[in-house]
Order: C-alpha cells, then sequence, then structure tokens
C-alpha cells in the first residue's frame, strides 16, 4: 500500500510519471556537462576557456536545477515543486543581471531555468 503524506497529499509509493522524468534528464544533464567539461572538475574551469565555459556553466545549472527539483519532491508533488524551483532560478537569474554577475554566473542560472522551464513544456505537451 502506497504511504501517502498527510500534509501534502503526496504519494511516496512507487516513483510517479514525473520522478522518474526528472531523474532521467538529471543523468542526461550529468552525463553532457561531464562530457562538456572534458573530465576536469568544475571548479579548474576558468573564463580563459572563452565561450566555452559559459557552455559548461550553463551545462551545470540544468544538472544543478534538476537535482534541486529532485530533492524538492521528496516534500511536495510535482505541480508545486516545479512551481517552486522555476521561480527560485527565476529569481536567481534576475539577481544575477541585476549585480553584473559574471557570464558564468549569469549562464549557470540560464541553464537552470531553461532546463526547469523545458520540463514544464514537456509536462504540458504529455497532458494534452
Amino acid at each position: 500500500m502506497p504511504h501517502v503524506d498527510e500534509f501534502t497529499g503526496y504519494d511516496r509509493g512507487m516513483p510517479d510519471e514525473f520522478s522518474v522524468l526528472v531523474n532521467a534528464r538529471l543523468d542526461e544533464a550529468r552525463l553532457l556537462l561531464m562530457e562538456a567539461a572534458d573530465g576536469r572538475p568544475l571548479c579548474r574551469i576558468d573564463d580563459g576557456a572563452g565561450h566555452r565555459v559559459e557552455s559548461i556553466k550553463f551545462r551545470e545549472g540544468a544538472a544543478a536545477a534538476l537535482a534541486d527539483l529532485r530533492n524538492a519532491l521528496t516534500t511536495s508533488g510535482p505541480p508545486g515543486a516545479l512551481d517552486r524551483a522555476t521561480a527560485k532560478w527565476r529569481d536567481d537569474l534576475a539577481r544575477h543581471n541585476a549585480r553584473g554577475s559574471s557570464t558564468a554566473w549569469i549562464s549557470y542560472a540560464q541553464g537552470g531555468l531553461a532546463m526547469l522551464e523545458d520540463l514544464r513544456s514537456t509536462m504540458a505537451e504529455e497532458h494534452r
């Protein structure tokens, strides 16, 4: 018998379709990130690589956003978790733009937000 959280109403039994999709996207995002970094530690990648850094940081942000979302799914259902994660990443991007952060930070935030918005679009298309 599945366990339904009494506060959120979220079924914590078998993984739902959304959780499976998030985990698959996270695995793919991590693989793309590792390939882009050529096996180098992310903390060792500097701005000397130019646009390559932006691409790597974009992919790192995508993976981080999916990891955040997966963690959020342990306490709430898909719609609420996705809404909160998207708002967080949108706020982060706005903050980095307003502060004039480096292109690496902006790319990171853009990657996270883009991944969550793409996930939202995918879910909307599947539920038409």
